[in-house]
């Protein structure tokens, strides 16, 4: 087994040490092989229940569509094939496809494929569904919004999201959400895993990973901010916006940390230890993130239900 994340052994003298992750130093009474899958069965045994040592996953491939527009989808997109995770990546439309992409105001999922994130300031993933996306649900729209079907299953029917599969869709903001979509996606508890980060002003909102029904949605983090706030007025007409005027805080540097923690939160999941109640708010100024425990809101409060 390997050496867990940020362990190091070395030689002092005649004595071997070991340095943990968080900078202890541990005396190694016993020889060391220098193949540690070697290891004596004591010696691995106390390794690993110390975690030092991992064990190999055992958890099947993970796969990652990225929903959005702007930087930090790019960055996002850039980095994941790098993780191990397998990105998803939208076809561009053929010519007179009604698909369209950035900044299309009604753009549908596109079908997917396996490949790499492609060079450039625009990878091919950076696609933006709108507040359209919902005249999905719409029987009475016209062609472009006759389907009928939830988020969730025109995705897999698209071949956005391949059916059973582990996949998550990380829809990413520079900016406020498109509140309306968002809530949509919250009925899709237990058909589709998604993460959502959002940026207002120079924070960028890291909502945690959902995936069954009892996560947290993003309708939840709202609720539960408004009533943390000193000004939950104030802060449910910023959101309501659009804004008169504003500057974004977003430029390579922050789309690039924003998009390291969106990928450890991922890499996570995928190993089966999702971050599930908590809330990660990173000031894109100082690169200082704060995680915030979060529970979801219950439909019913037990005191107003009548016996």
């Amino acid at each position: 087994m390997p050496l867990a994340p940020g362990v190091s052994i070395f030689e002092l003298g005649d004595a071997t040490v070991l340095r943990t992750p968080d900078g202890e130093f541990l005396a190694v009474n016993a020889e060391l092989d220098a193949d540690l899958d070697r290891l004596a069965p004591p010696l691995a045994e106390a390794f690993t229940r110390a975690g030092f040592l991992v064990p190999g996953s055992s958890h099947p491939p993970a796969s990652v569509i990225v929903l959005g527009e702007g930087m930090i989808a790019a960055a996002l997109a850039d980095l994941l094939p790098r993780t191990g995770l397998t990105l998803l990546t939208p076809e561009r439309p053929h010519a007179g496809d009604r698909h369209r992409p950035v900044p299309g105001p009604a753009s549908a999922p596109p079908t997917t494929k396996h490949a790499p994130a492609p060079p450039g300031p625009e990878p091919a993933v950076a696609w933006h569904i709108a507040e359209g996306v919902m005249a999905w649900g719409d029987s009475g729209g016209g062609a472009e919004g006759a389907s009928p079907g939830s988020i969730a299953s025109r995705l897999v029917a698209d071949g956005a999201i391949p059916a059973g599969g582990r996949t998550v869709v990380s829809w990413v903001c520079d900016g406020l959400p498109p509140a309306a979509a968002w809530a949509a996606l919250d009925a899709e508890v237990g058909r589709v895993a998604r993460q959502r980060c959002s940026v207002e002003g120079a924070t960028a909102v890291i909502e945690p990973i959902a995936v069954a029904g009892g996560d947290v949605t993003h309708t939840h983090v709202r609720q539960r901010r408004l009533a943390a706030s000193d000004s939950p007025d104030h802060l449910a007409a910023y959101w309501a916006g659009p804004p008169i005027h504003a500057a974004s805080a977003i430029d390579p540097v922050a789309a690039a940390f924003v998009a390291a923690l969106l990928a450890a939160d991922l890499l996570a999941w995928a190993a089966g230890r999702p971050h599930g109640r908590r809330l990660r708010l990173a000031d894109l100024r100082t690169q200082r993130v704060s995680d915030h425990p979060i529970l979801p809101v219950p439909s019913h409060h037990p005191r107003t239900e009548k016996p």
